[in-house]
Parts: structure tokens; C-alpha cells; sequence
């Protein structure tokens, strides 16, 4: 293996080039299959939520709860505000 590196030094670079641009490309598929999911079951969620006979405003009320417990500390939340660090 060796050998061949030392003999062909041009495989280096064009392996690096190909391998460079599959790796996006496969972080891309990655990133847009889990956005898929995530939507799948937030809307599975409000689905079973409507089927509870929960109203609209208890619905967005858990959302916001939700995207507000899930965003980190200093983050954007859904409400377009910041939330504070959290004192220990």
C-alpha cells in the first residue's frame, strides 16, 4: 500500500478531492433526514394532540414550552426572545 502511495504521490490530492465533496454530500442527506424526522413527529405530535381534543391555544402553548426547553441557554426561542444563562 505503501508502494503505491509512494510511487502514484497524485492519488493523495484526488483522493482527498473526492472524498472532500462526498463527504458533504453525505452530511447534507444526513442534515435533511433528520430535519424530515423531526418534522414527522412534531406533526405526529400535534396530530395525536388534536385527536385528545386538546384546543389550539393548549397546543401552541406546548409547542412553545417544548421548542423553549429544547433551544440551549442564550439561544433564540420560539418567541423570538433570549433566555438567561441558568445560575448553579
Amino acid at each position: 500500500m505503501w508502494d503505491l502511495i509512494n510511487r502514484e504521490t497524485w492519488l493523495i490530492p484526488v483522493t482527498m478531492g473526492l472524498l472532500i465533496p462526498i463527504g458533504g454530500i453525505v452530511s447534507g442527506i444526513l442534515r435533511s433526514m433528520q430535519k424530515a424526522r423531526l418534522a414527522e413527529l412534531e406533526a405526529s405530535l400535534k396530530q395525536e394532540m388534536l385527536q385528545r381534543g386538546m384546543s389550539a391555544d393548549e397546543i401552541v402553548r406546548v409547542l412553545q414550552a417544548r421548542s423553549d426547553h429544547n433551544s440551549s441557554p442564550g439561544e433564540c426561542t420560539a418567541t423570538g426572545q433570549q433566555r438567561a444563562f441558568a445560575s448553579e
